[in-house]
């Protein structure tokens, strides 16, 4: 953070918000050499709203907006239905712009939670001891979209973590992780057999305490941090949409982290009733 306010100086912006859209590429560039120094790890999961049209996406939201009540019968606790009842009609009256941001946020989380425990867990263990969220505020008031978000994610987590189970690699150091399990747990119980690994995979986990309790969502122009963000991903989506020289964005392949096929998650929504959710775009971006 230090070095980034440098750079503001530099920029003769130190006591303003740096946006993302503002900068050029010499400036893009000079911050993500800063960020290639320390153990800073972007996630990106991308869409084409090209590739869907809004009936389609309209259809989708429709189809997830009744999946938050298909399967709740009479023995469920009032509270419960009540809630999924509010997030069904909320999620069918979101635009289906934000209710696409939603489902990415969804797919985001757990898999940054993966990455991190990997990444961490063999170069600064200490950081897998408690997790802090800290999200880009649309306004100074939570927005009906923020909210239902917010607080759905828990149940996506918990039923995404049955289906994706956490792995854990051999040789890291998860000490610093335990206290997020609720239930006896080894790497060698897990190595056992299939049924046992995803048995005790994320579900066995406090999704609560994954998600330190909740989200904070603050104004970018008080958080660096955030500000961090919102240029690394402007500049990728300047970058796909041929907007950036290569200059400005060359080097921002060296943030994530090392994926095959690629490390970046493309992705659209199944639209024709599959069975799988979502899918995973063949495009020219990698």
């Amino acid at each position: 953070m230090k070095e980034f306010n440098q750079l503001k100086s530099l920029w003769g912006i130190a006591s303003h918000e740096a946006k993302g859209r503002e900068l050029d590429e010499r400036q893009i560039s000079q911050v993500i050499e800063v960020l290639k120094r320390f153990d800073v790890v972007f996630k990106l999961i991308v869409t084409d709203l090209g590739l869907l049209t809004d009936q389609e996406i309209s259809d989708f939201k429709g189809k997830a907006a009744r999946g938050k009540t298909i399967n709740l019968t009479p023995e469920h606790p009032v509270d419960t239905i009540a809630k999924a009842q509010e997030w069904e009609r909320k999620i069918e009256k979101m635009p289906n712009q934000l209710f696409v941001q939603m489902e990415m946020m969804n797919l985001l989380i757990p898999d940054t939670v993966q990455d991190l425990v990997l990444y961490y867990a063999r170069r600064i263990p200490k950081e897998l001891g408690k997790f802090h969220w800290v999200v880009d505020a649309k306004d100074k008031d939570r927005t009906a979209a923020e909210k239902v978000w917010a607080e759905s994610i828990y149940t996506f987590l918990y039923t995404y973590s049955s289906d994706y189970p956490l792995m854990f690699a051999e040789g890291g150091n998860y000490s610093y992780f335990k206290s997020h399990r609720e239930s006896k747990w080894t790497l060698e119980a897990r190595a056992k057999e299939d049924a046992e690994y995803k048995e005790k995979g994320l579900a066995t986990l406090s999704v609560k305490k994954i998600l330190g309790g909740g989200f904070v969502f603050q104004d970018s122009k008080k958080n660096n941090g955030l500000q961090l963000v919102d240029i690394l991903v402007n500049a990728a989506q300047r970058a796909f949409n041929g907007k950036l020289q290569h200059s400005g964005w060359q080097e921002l392949g060296a943030l994530p982290i090392s994926r095959q096929p690629r490390s970046i998650s493309f992705i659209s929504f199944n639209v024709n009733g599959a069975t799988e959710k979502y899918k995973t775009v063949q495009s020219p971006f990698y």
